[in-house]
């Protein structure tokens, strides 16, 4: 994967961007992606990153470490071109930690929590499909061909052979959702 054009915006006012923390809890939302260990992290695509000095919170980043995929997050960091990550996930208890222990969390902190994502777009390393993501909103709604109602009229049934699909009418079957 191409590395990302990244660009950096510094004293900008507060802004209302998605953190990069938030990216470690997304996957693809297409339904065939979901089995693919390839949707998950996603990939950015000329991201522009926004850093936000927020005060350095030791304790959320303790309780959070638990739940962080520690592999996408380096993913994530390597991609975006954070090399100071340690090589493993923190695992800070309630003991003093070392200085290059506290180095490692407070890089994670600038990481996780002060870097934003303005403008861009997400990409499935399964699929391809693209996310944009405009004024720090990521747009996880599908197009039509992904989710519309696709039923085959000589079976009675959801089509699985594409030459037989045909768009079902509106409000006939629409609990059903599938991808063509």
């Amino acid at each position: 994967m191409a590395s990302p054009s990244l660009k950096f915006l510094h004293n900008l006012p507060m802004s209302k961007a998605m953190k990069l923390l938030t990216v470690n809890f997304l996957t693809c939302a297409i339904k065939s992606c979901k089995a693919s260990p390839l949707s998950f992290p996603l990939h950015f695509r000329d991201a522009e990153l926004e850093q936000q000095e927020i005060e350095y919170n030791p304790l959320f980043l303790q309780n959070v470490l638990p739940r962080l995929d520690w592999d996408a997050v380096k993913t994530t960091a390597a991609e975006l071109s954070f090399t100071t990550l340690p090589a493993n996930k923190p695992n800070p208890s309630g003991a003093a930690m070392t200085e290059a222990e506290e180095q490692g969390m407070r890089d994670l902190h600038t990481l996780l929590l002060e870097t934003e994502v303005r403008e861009g777009k997400m990409v499935c390393g399964n699929c391809g499909h693209e996310y944009a993501i405009k004024e720090g909103i990521a747009n996880f709604l599908l197009p039509n061909h992904l989710v519309y109602i696709m039923w085959d009229r000589q079976l009675g049934s959801v089509a699985t052979d594409p030459n037989m699909l045909q768009i079902a009418e509106p409000g006939i079957y629409p609990a059903l959702l599938v991808e063509r």
